[in-house]
């Protein structure tokens, strides 16, 4: 009577636990939880998600589910490049000279939806190709951030006219994956800045923000902000200076750097203030910025923004020139030099010669008015 009542519990009961009964005991035990692979997959529907810098459009392997395993596992994929996938992987692009077209290994988890799947491998795996080998630490997301990690290009290992062999050798998975092998069309990262640059937002619109807040505070002692001319990213002086539209600090970095970091290793996010940036087109070309770095000479690393928009610049070495910099930094260095004292047994009276007195300017200070600046914006 008991073991029926058992085995009806188990046929209703969550599947996670699972019961039983020994010597009129009842016991529960904890079931696995594995998530299930839809049991229909429309491979034509699969999409991955675009990249910025690259984007699917031809599939040259058959797509195939990586099942959840217990161990090691396998999975061979094999092409053969025809003429016409030849002569698009010989193109070159006329912006940096670079091939347009590539071949990428994608891979990510199967989920219940199809559409814009983030890149994602095993956490325990690599990729054999023709005797090369691609490492797991290449194929690792960021923890708990898939899409963090690009489509590995293969193309420089593949086999133009051969047959390519293609291993994706994984560990335990409790999760299904699904992979395979596409050529991508590649976008080069001046043509995206060429596109930001589009998207300029004016010196004149953001002075009008900042008086437009000044007025609105005027019961708050508004303080003046540093801006680093430096990009926090390179600690290279920014030269086109971007921001998001979401971001609420007037701080710019580097569009080069940052589109170069991003197309390593996508995590899309303000390296001055962590927001996420969801698209490319939320990024601007700061002109308010530009007009700084146009006035400021290039050895000033930061500017004082007061809360009117005036520019004050406070030059630590206001005799180092642009084109002396090196000159004088090799003069100071003799300058700061320690007096060497040869010591011998005929000095009775030993006398140090005294430091020279201190030629050292101080720090100079010079406001920039971009306020009434007739100028257009370059």
């Amino acid at each position: 009577m008991l073991s029926s009542i058992v085995t009806a519990i188990n046929d209703i009961a969550v599947k996670r636990f699972h019961w039983t009964m020994d010597n009129d005991t009842f016991k529960i035990y904890k079931t696995p939880l594995i998530q299930k692979t839809p049991t229909t997959i429309h491979f034509d529907q699969i999409q991955f998600k675009c990249n910025l810098f690259f984007e699917p459009i031809i599939k040259i392997t058959t797509l195939k589910t990586l099942p959840v395993s217990n161990g090691n596992v396998s999975n061979s994929f094999q092409f053969t490049l025809n003429s016409d996938q030849r002569q698009l992987l010989s193109k070159s692009s006329q912006i940096d000279g670079h091939p347009i077209y590539q071949i990428r290994f994608f891979c990510s988890k199967l989920d219940h939806s199809l559409n814009n799947l983030l890149v994602e491998f095993p956490p325990v795996c690599e990729i054999r190709l023709n005797g090369n080998t691609i490492s797991a630490a290449t194929l690792r997301v960021l923890k708990n951030k898939p899409g963090t990690v690009n489509p590995p290009d293969i193309t420089i290992m593949t086999r133009k006219k051969d047959t390519n062999r293609v291993e994706l050798v994984h560990g335990s998975i409790s999760q299904s994956y699904i992979a395979g092998i596409f050529i991508v069309k590649r976008t080069p990262i001046q043509a995206i800045i060429n596109e930001i640059k589009k998207r300029r937002i004016s010196k004149e619109s953001i002075l009008k923000e900042l008086q437009e807040r000044q007025e609105n505070e005027q019961d708050i002692a508004l303080q003046s902000q540093t801006l680093l001319m430096k990009c926090p990213l390179a600690f290279s002086r920014i030269k086109i200076p971007i921001r998001s539209i979401h971001c609420h600090h007037l701080q710019c970095f580097d569009a080069n750097t940052f589109l170069l970091m991003n197309e390593q290793r996508p995590t899309w996010t303000c390296p001055v203030c962590n927001i996420k940036i969801e698209s490319y087109n939320h990024l601007i070309l700061d002109g308010y910025f530009m007009e700084i770095l146009k006035n400021t000479p290039k050895h000033i690393e930061s500017v004082n923004v007061e809360p009117n928009g005036h520019i004050v610049i406070v030059d630590e070495h206001p005799s180092l020139s642009e084109n002396q910099e090196d000159t004088d930094n090799d003069e100071q260095e003799e300058k700061d030099a320690p007096a060497i004292v040869e010591l011998s047994d005929d000095d009775d009276n030993l006398s140090i010669p005294s430091s020279p007195k201190s030629t050292q300017q101080q720090p100079a200070s010079a406001t920039v008015d971009l306020i009434s600046s007739d100028e257009e914006d370059g």
